[in-house]
């Protein structure tokens, strides 16, 4: 796919990172999340954005407690729970009209390490539009879990060879601006975000990362997620948006530098 003519941001050590966390019922992880991300990138201009997908607990209070500490992080909660990759589309959506160089995309379970960040960006600095991060080790989790998973990544190669897409599947990676650019002129559901980007066909890199044990909550898909997350990626692999969230998110409130965006200029159904 030939890529749209987009201005970019030139990749130097003090272009400005976003990064992009979707959280539900994540708040007890925030606080760790944000000190690890301080200690990971002191010699990167980042700033946070937590997407609180309707949680039940205090993960927008939490997050609106650092965004007061510090400036560089906000929040923005979805006024009902849309899932982790439609979340993620609606940040990135968002995110194309910030002035950010590249936005980068994590869990907020701390099974990704903060740590790696600094490479993943130094990889899109040498001149990559997609940095995936692709799992090498991950702790917590049965063998028949791992074995599917392969199964659904390995399909999703066959269907979109040359791609870039990690044969053991990503949920990490950096983004640079003709990534936003081309997200924001699709105007279709998401099922898979990384398998969308992956259809892009964009100069990419990949990079090793082992994941750990998610600490909170639970660390592997029950069935039933499971056979979603392989039909949700199988048919964004093959261009099909059959099984994707069909709830488009509004934002009913917003924390941090993020405070002064209101839903029509940031995330609402007629833009999804």
């Amino acid at each position: 796919m030939q890529s749209t003519d987009v201005r970019q941001t030139p990749r130097t050590d003090d272009a400005r990172i976003l990064i992009v966390t979707p959280a539900h019922n994540e708040g007890q992880n925030l606080v760790q999340l944000h000190s690890r991300f301080a200690a990971a990138l002191v010699s990167t201009r980042w700033c946070w954005l937590v997407v609180d997908d309707c949680s039940d607990d205090d993960t927008f209070t939490t997050a609106g407690a650092l965004a007061r500490r510090d400036e560089r992080v906000a929040c923005i909660r979805l006024a009902t729970r849309v899932g982790t990759h439609a979340a993620i589309l609606a940040a990135l959506r968002l995110a194309s009209g910030w002035p950010f160089a590249a936005v980068v995309v994590l869990g907020s379970d701390l099974e990704d390490p903060p740590e790696a960040l600094p490479d993943l960006i130094s990889a899109w600095r040498r001149g990559a539009d997609v940095v995936f991060a692709a799992r090498t080790r991950r702790t917590g989790v049965p063998l028949l879990h791992r074995t599917i998973g392969r199964m659904i990544h390995s399909t999703v190669r066959l269907v979109l060879p040359g791609s870039g897409y990690p044969w053991c599947g990503t949920d990490l990676g950096v983004f640079g601006r003709r990534v936003l650019s081309l997200l924001g002129a699709d105007p279709r559901p998401v099922g898979n975000v990384f398998v969308r980007i992956a259809r892009l066909r964009l100069t990419s890199a990949v990079m090793p990362l082992a994941k750990n044990k998610k600490p909170h909550g639970w660390s592997v898909r029950q069935a039933r997620s499971l056979a979603r997350f392989a039909a949700t990626t199988i048919a964004e692999a093959c261009g099909l948006s059959v099984f994707a969230c069909r709830q488009l998110p509004s934002v009913t409130a917003t924390l941090g530098w993020a405070a002064g965006i209101s839903n029509e200029a940031a995330v609402n159904g007629r833009r999804m």
